[in-house]
């Protein structure tokens, strides 16, 4: 019960727009919630492996109830079995929950609905975490108007596998070693020999076989 409450609280204060959950059997328990005893709070699931919009969070006379995305159809129901003080306890688990978190406007913002569309075959749970990760430091980087978004976008597609694999074994590594014999380029038009090449990049991640306390940061 805990670990289902804690799960949607991550996910509405990270603005998440979606999320799945597999063999979902709910429970019943008790709670402590902001010096408010709950004796029997249950999380009910209406049907197994199901999607729910984490943001979408309602009162109803018996809990808090949760939606499918882009529907009405409530699919989650965090209910307060206890008659005494029903409705303290309620607006106490509302609160715990929290609300979204205002974002950083950027200059040039993209949505998860955006990035679905650029990327079809990435599920619009990874959208919206990338788009809000994007938009929080865009300007930081520069990546302001649509030309460069366009590049950032198209760059970060191709080194991901789509947004999917970030930071993992299928994706682009964040740690670099001193040398590395990875990639390999064509001389030039026509001429049809390729050579092989030793490069180096600045590691930027604690970690890393080469990082140093200077490079914290950049």
């Amino acid at each position: 019960m805990i670990y289902y409450i804690e799960l949607l609280k991550r996910d509405i204060s990270q603005n998440k727009s979606s999320h799945k959950f597999k063999n979902s059997v709910g429970a019943t328990g008790q709670l402590s919630v902001n010096n408010i005893c709950i004796d029997r709070l249950q999380v009910k699931f209406m049907g197994d492996d199901i999607e729910v919009d984490p943001q979408s969070k309602q009162k109803a006379s018996t809990g808090i109830d949760f939606s499918v995305p882009n529907s009405s159809n409530i699919v989650l129901s965090i209910n307060v079995l206890d008659e005494e003080k029903k409705l303290e306890k309620i607006d106490a688990v509302w609160k715990y929950l929290g609300g979204k978190v205002p974002e950083h406007q950027a200059t040039f913002p993209i949505t998860g609905a955006q990035l679905h569309e650029i990327f079809s075959g990435t599920s619009q749970e990874r959208c919206d975490e990338v788009a809000s990760i994007i938009n929080k430091y865009s300007d930081k980087f520069e990546i302001n108007t649509p030309l460069r978004m366009a590049h950032f976008l198209g760059q970060i597609g191709v080194e991901s596998a789509n947004l999917n694999a970030m930071g993992t074994k299928s994706g682009e590594n964040p740690c670099y070693k001193k040398t590395n014999n990875a990639w390999t380029y064509n001389s030039g038009p026509g001429q049809g020999w390729i050579a092989k090449k030793k490069w180096s990049e600045t590691p930027i991640m604690e970690g890393c076989d080469d990082f140093t306390e200077d490079l914290k940061g950049k």
